[in-house]
């Protein structure tokens, strides 16, 4: 569906993500005019602190207050919003009853399907027969056990159950009354056929599962419908076009410019899910990676996920640098910002290898298959205090040792989808929160050994999904025009006298990440 658009019109990006709500109003020029952040309102099980829920009461006034706070709060005339799109974390799940209210919304963090009986029933020839369908285990992290869990202790709520969707789907279905779903999403629910890009008939009837309960599939990027009478009174907008969107981490990607058959992207942030384009499904023997269908049709892509990432230096922010700012008269919203660039400021300071300090929390190379059976422990190692013949590290090494240790992880990462591939990336880029630290930088591209691609602004995926609706909306000409725009780049090359310095502490950290993760502690 075309509709002409004008330099002076924007479109609003609505990001369902992992902790919060995000409505972000973006210009043609990639200038994002407001970025309103809702928290989610979260409820945790009393006894198993694992099982966590959205607030289903609260979550559509949640969603709707977000968009009409970014609407206000960019000044914009509202016949200037010209179309709306979303994106979202990808392994969320969202119960509707036949009445299309919510029974059930769980966050990607939600671990109710450890709690089941069904899970410990999956034989290894089930999982793997699943995991060469869907490119996904374990199986409890995904819908069908969050759906069997519900089926065990509250069946309730499967008598009542209408239709099961992604966040994104939900997100569009609040929006527009449509029900529908899209590849890069749908992928991230182990109930989709790889090859066809639609539900999987096997495996829905090895959960029990009704083929009802799941919408049309679209293509990503589809015309979804018009935003409800309903919801254009609540915004005060007219009632605009919607266009499907999708995955947060798949869009991260498009603003990495990983558009081809072997590009690499880092979407770093929370977590940083390392990510390679392909042409076909690749599924890798020993299921250590996930695999998705690509926004683009005829694309799909292996993810291999070092986990926690921009966590990690929260985690050493707040507890070991932060009591050092309390007493500074600055506001709350400022202190978070004081206690990031201190830990950049203190890490800088430390020279390559941290003065032989390194970190190693739990696992940071992706085993999607030994995923519940991954260590809890993290480990730092350093010279220790009593030896007179080492350099006793500082809280400078410390921080620094987080920082390798995290570039360390994403070429590990980047190392074992090329094995797996058997791609040579002819691009790599990075986009998310972790561009916003010019030492951390520094550091990957001289760990990768390669000139990296940065995106100027950290919100990647919510800029490549504008990017790609502008095109739609026939402002460019082109993919590649519209992320120029929207999306601008820089590009860092490596220091070679770095590189030659970071690779031998590389080798050492790899070495004692891949022995460490068989010790019992």
């Amino acid at each position: 569906m075309n509709h002409e658009i004008k330099d002076t019109d924007v479109v609003i990006i609505v990001d369902l993500g992992t902790s919060s709500i995000k409505s972000l109003v973006i210009s043609s020029e990639g200038v994002i005019l407001a970025k309103v952040r809702t928290p989610w309102p979260l409820m945790r099980d009393s006894e198993f602190g694992g099982i966590v829920e959205v607030n289903k009461k609260e979550a559509r006034n949640k969603i709707f207050r977000t968009i009409k706070q970014s609407i206000i709060s960019s000044k914009i005339h509202s016949s200037q919003v010209k179309a709306i799109s979303c994106i979202s974390l990808r392994a969320g799940t969202v119960f509707l009853d036949k009445k299309g209210q919510e029974l059930y919304v769980g966050p990607n963090y939600d671990a109710r399907g450890v709690f089941t009986d069904f899970a410990f029933s999956i034989t290894e020839e089930q999982q793997k027969k699943i995991y060469q369908a869907s490119g996904h285990v374990p199986p409890f992290m995904f819908s069908p056990l969050r759906y069997w869990w519900f089926k065990e202790n509250k069946h309730s709520v499967i008598d009542r159950l209408n239709t099961i969707l992604s966040f994104h789907d939900w997100g569009i279905y609040v929006l527009t009354g449509q029900l529908t779903a899209e590849p890069t999403t749908a992928s991230t629910h182990m109930l989709l056929d790889l090859n066809k890009r639609q539900w999987n008939d096997e495996i829905l009837d090895f959960f029990g599962m009704n083929d009802d309960y799941l919408p049309e599939i679209k293509e990503t990027g589809d015309f979804a419908g018009y935003l409800t009478e309903e919801a254009a009174k609540i915004l005060n907008i007219p009632s605009i076009p919607i266009y499907l969107g999708g995955g947060d981490s798949h869009f991260g990607l498009v603003a990495c410019r990983a558009l081809e058959e072997g590009d690499v992207g880092f979407v770093a942030g929370y977590t940083a899910p390392t990510m390679q384009v392909t042409s076909s499904p690749t599924i890798d023997e020993q299921q250590r990676t996930w695999t998705s269908c690509h926004v683009f049709a005829n694309y799909w892509v292996v993810e291999s996920n070092m986990g926690p990432c921009g966590q990690l230096i929260e985690w050493f922010s707040n507890h070991f640098l932060a009591p050092i700012l309390d007493n500074l008269p600055s506001p709350i919203t400022e202190k978070h910002e004081l206690l990031f660039n201190f830990f950049e400021n203190i890490a800088s300071k430390s020279p390559i290898g941290s003065n032989r300090t390194f970190f190693k929390p739990t696992t940071m190379i992706m085993n999607a298959a030994k995923m519940i059976d991954t260590p809890t422990r993290s480990l730092f190692t350093f010279n220790s205090p009593i030896n007179p013949f080492g350099t006793i590290p500082s809280a400078n090494d410390f921080a620094n040792a987080i920082t390798e240790a995290i570039a360390f992880a994403l070429k590990a990462n980047m190392e074992q989808l090329e094995n797996i591939t058997s791609l040579d990336p002819k691009t790599v880029g990075i986009t998310g929160g972790m561009t916003k630290f010019t030492h951390f930088l520094e550091t990957l591209v001289n760990v990768l050994d390669r000139p990296l691609r940065v995106t100027q602004h950290p919100d990647g995926s919510s800029l490549g999904r504008a990017a790609l609706l502008f095109k739609q909306l026939n402002l460019f000409g082109s993919i590649e025009e519209s992320l120029d725009h929207v999306v601008p780049m820089k590009t860092i090359e490596p220091n070679i006298e770095a590189v030659n310095v970071m690779k031998e502490y590389y080798d050492e950290w790899k070495e004692f990440h891949d022995q460490s993760i068989t010790w019992e502690m």
